[in-house]
């Protein structure tokens, strides 16, 4: 939970509107928003998320709590506020645009589908199973935009060509090629090989590192870390040739930022957790990931550590997608796993 002057506000005007409301468990109602809140990574959606249900469930109006809270709060509650009139999965499609909004809706339905909160509330394995549907009905909404995305990472003296070859067809939404082992010359060669396979399924090649070559021969998307962005942005010849789409790498919820001001289509964080490609370095886990993600305004996608057993917890972040490495180069069968991956997320 964040503490400051403004939760705590929450805090109390949250508790005084839920007095007396129970949960369907017979629990005080005032856990739900507190355990939402719990979730939230700084005071906006801290606050958003301990009064999201008092405008809907209580006589508190969006006009007396607009005296003590910014518009950002008041925005996010105004979305947050489901309208009898409006259907539910229209009134939860209005909202994904906005992050606050749509990070707090996430662990929403998160804790709405916790299976021990919902036995405890005595209810049909009927009604249970109408919830969960709802629930994930959501959720799918607010992630029907989430990207998967394949990251090679061959080593010195490995064979990229067929690998590549697997990751261009597997079904991820793009490929970052990253092959730092190659020269420039022999790195182009693999990119138009590739991107001709990837383009047989409707898919992306986004080229990575090799920065100078990709932008001088015209590449449609390229990768870079945010020390090269920077060069790149400050030489004219190469920012003037720079194409529309530019993926940054970056570390903290401040670099992340910095890359959507200076023009990033979109950041990439991490790492997220324990990796080894990162070892002995410390994961920054998902509450940085979930500030990155308001920070930046620009989507951001996760890296670092991810599979299978993570992925869905990556998702309830509000990120754009994740980038998946070492265990799409590991798959013996890339395919399969970023079926697997889908099916992990839906």
């Amino acid at each position: 939970m964040i503490y400051t002057d403004m939760t705590y506000r929450a805090m109390d005007i949250a508790y005084r509107a839920h007095e007396g409301q129970r949960d369907r468990n017979g629990a005080p109602y005032i856990f739900h928003p507190y355990q939402v809140a719990q979730n939230m990574p700084e005071e906006i959606t801290a606050c958003a998320a301990l009064l999201h249900d008092v405008v809907e469930d209580t006589d508190v109006t969006l006009e007396q709590l607009a005296e003590d809270f910014p518009p950002q709060v008041i925005e996010a509650l105004r979305l947050l506020t489901h309208d009898d009139d409006t259907p539910y999965l229209d009134y939860v499609r209005a909202l994904k645009d906005n992050p606050a909004a749509r990070m707090v809706k996430l662990a929403d339905l998160g804790h709405n589908s916790d299976e021990g909160r919902l036995r405890a509330g005595k209810m049909s394995d009927e009604k249970i199973a109408q919830l969960k549907k709802k629930y994930a009905s959501a959720r799918a909404v607010l992630n029907e935009d989430f990207k998967i995305i394949a990251v090679t990472d061959f080593k010195e003296g490995q064979e990229s060509a067929e690998k590549a070859a697997q990751l261009a067809g597997c079904g991820a939404d793009a490929v970052i090629l990253r092959a730092k082992q190659l020269t420039d010359g022999e790195y182009r060669a693999l990119a138009l090989e590739t991107q001709r396979l990837a383009q047989k399924k409707g898919r992306s090649v986004i080229w990575h590192a090799h920065a100078d070559e990709g932008i001088k021969a015209g590449w449609p998307e390229i990768h870079l870390p945010l020390a090269e962005f920077k060069r790149i942005k400050e030489d004219p010849e190469l920012n003037a040739l720079l194409p529309k789409k530019v993926g940054v790498s970056v570390h903290s919820p401040e670099e992340a930022r910095e890359a959507g001001e200076m023009g990033a289509s979109y950041a990439v964080y991490g790492h997220i957790y324990p990796t080894n490609c990162k070892k002995g370095a410390a994961p920054r886990g998902t509450q940085a990931l979930r500030l990155a993600v308001l920070e930046a305004g620009i989507p951001v996608y996760a890296i670092g550590g991810i599979g299978l057993w993570n992925i869905a917890e990556v998702r309830d972040t509000g990120c754009a997608g994740t980038c998946v490495m070492s265990a799409f180069m590991e798959a013996a069968d890339p395919e399969i796993f970023c079926r697997e991956l889908r099916e992990a997320i839906e």
